[in-house]
């Protein structure tokens, strides 16, 4: 065994922190890559989404950089703020223009599904009278 492969990982984003979870990260239509992270990239990448998929390394299980809950409250206050900040800004847009900026993004989903033909309208045969 090299010494290299003793050595702990360092985060992918920054290469100079520890790296205290490992996250498989989606590419495109390739299969997902195992993605070393410091606290700091989990917390302010698309990682955190990635429930299923996060390991803790050994590294962090004896470290005491563990995200604390000063930590985690930071990043939820900032995401709130965030939210708070958006439905602002789309207000005093939709007051200006009377029309929701956001809107966009609805009627962007709907136009870029696949439209469904109607069915055919069912053909009404009328019986025959029967002779006796």
């Amino acid at each position: 065994m090299r010494s290299a492969d003793l050595r702990p990982p360092t985060c992918s984003m920054c290469q100079s922190s520890l790296a205290h979870v490992e996250v498989d990260l989606p590419m495109g239509s390739r299969k997902p890559i195992a993605t070393p992270l410091c606290w700091l990239h989990y917390y302010t990448s698309r990682g955190v989404r990635q429930l299923n998929n996060v390991r803790v390394l050994a590294v962090a299980e004896n470290d005491n950089a563990t995200p604390n809950e000063e930590v985690q409250n930071l990043f939820g206050e900032a995401f709130l703020e965030l939210q708070q900040d958006l439905a602002e800004e789309s207000a005093r847009s939709f007051q200006k223009s009377k029309a929701d900026p956001l809107s966009i993004l609805n009627s962007l989903s709907r136009t870029s599904a696949p439209k469904r033909k109607k069915p055919p309208k069912p053909v009404r045969v009328d019986p025959k009278p029967v002779r006796v």
